[in-house]
């Protein structure tokens, strides 16, 4: 899952003992990036949703695709 973190951009740090996995976000409008950070299941969901979106973005850019839904 490293691994998989590393290849995202995120670290992974544990804090009370529990891996999380963290990124610097820069707020819109703000000098300021702010960290966030998710759990294993957070993660999970997150390389899902990304993999949903990759998968779905590459239907649309196929050809002949347009209109096969």
């Amino acid at each position: 899952m490293v691994k998989k973190a590393k290849s995202l951009g995120l670290h992974a740090e544990v804090r009370k003992g529990v891996t999380v996995y963290c990124w610097k976000n820069a707020n819109t409008g703000s000098l300021i990036a702010t960290e966030k950070c998710v759990d294993q299941d957070q993660l999970d969901d997150m390389i899902r949703q990304r993999q949903a979106v990759q998968d779905e973005m590459r239907q649309m850019t196929t050809p002949g695709a347009i209109g096969s839904k």
